[in-house]
């Protein structure tokens, strides 16, 4: 977006800044960290069994 504006004389609207926040925000959403999840490896769950 800077580019364009630069070199191609864009000019922004209040609507093409609109878009260019929203924009920016889902691309900070997409790339932040996400806290760890517990891996779980297949769906089977061990339980010892007694005998007897």
């Amino acid at each position: 977006m800077g580019f364009s504006t630069v070199l191609e004389d864009y000019r922004w609207a209040p609507l093409s800044i609109a878009g260019g926040v929203v924009a920016l925000v889902g691309l900070v959403i997409a790339v932040a960290k996400r806290p760890e999840r517990p891996s779980v490896s297949g769906n089977m769950v061990s339980v010892p069994v007694e005998a007897g």
